[in-house]
């Protein structure tokens, strides 16, 4: 029970937390001037300072290097719950008002997100990002170096992950590399066997369509030559019967 009630505990408070720190998002190291406010109404400056209070903390207890985490108020989960529904509903009240969606919006916030990242480097000495108008040739020289290398880096690492993805997969299909080898070394022959004997097929038939328009002919040619040898057979023999009486009148 003690342990179920402690799950259950920590689950809660993993639902407390707020969404970056639940996804795990990336965040910034310092929250000094990392949220403004977008007009100097007093419902801006309230949400501005509550959202670098909840950020403040969230740096220090779950950053990089925890240290001693400033005080805030703990909510019941049914407060928050609520509170996100209200902004929903805020949010999809202005959504409609645009006459826009949330995949909309999704993608406008990605292009502008996308602009502004533009616009912006890193300079390492600095430890952060500046405006590119407003930074000296020495951090734009810095930042495109430090660009440079992170994508030599990357690059370094895509070719050693493909280098052991391809060897693991030639691992893997070595087997069925071979066997692919000795399958198309047999349907290679296999090929062209049947070429040749299409070919002896087709002269074959070629023959027998000659053959049958020859054969009349040479039947025709032997029954003369049959009939020819007959009648020289029957004169051979009349003159061999002449010649017989004629012998045997003279004895």
């Amino acid at each position: 029970r003690e342990a179920a009630a402690l799950a259950e505990y920590q689950a809660t408070q993993m639902r407390k937390r707020s969404q970056a720190v639940q996804r795990d998002l990336p965040r910034p190291d310092e929250p000094n001037g990392a949220v403004e406010a977008l007009t100097a109404d007093e419902i801006s400056v309230l949400v501005n300072e509550e959202a670098l209070t909840l950020l403040a903390h969230d740096i220090s207890k779950y950053g990089k290097k925890p240290k001693s985490t400033p005080a805030i108020e703990d909510f019941e989960e049914s407060a928050i719950v609520a509170a996100r529904g209200l902004i929903d509903a805020e949010a999809d009240e202005m959504l409609r008002e645009q006459k826009l969606t949330r995949e909309d919006f999704a993608d406008m916030y990605s292009q502008a997100l996308d602009i502004e990242r533009t616009k912006m480097i890193f300079v390492p000495s600095l430890n952060a990002s500046v405006n590119a108008k407003e930074a000296t040739k020495d951090q734009q020289l810095e930042a495109a170096k430090a660009a440079f290398e992170n994508v030599r880096s990357e690059m370094e690492k895509d070719a050693k992950r493909a280098a052991k993805l391809e060897q693991k997969c030639s691992l893997l299909t070595a087997g069925l590399q071979k066997r692919n080898g000795e399958l198309c070394k047999k349907l290679t022959n296999a090929v062209a066997e049947l070429k040749t004997l299409i070919t002896e097929a087709n002269s074959y038939a070629v023959l027998h369509v000659q053959e049958q328009r020859a054969a009349p002919n040479r039947i025709e040619s032997w029954l003369e030559l049959v009939e020819h040898a007959r009648e020289r057979e029957k004169k051979l023999q009349d003159k061999f019967e002449a010649l017989s009486r004629q012998v045997a009148q003279q004895q």
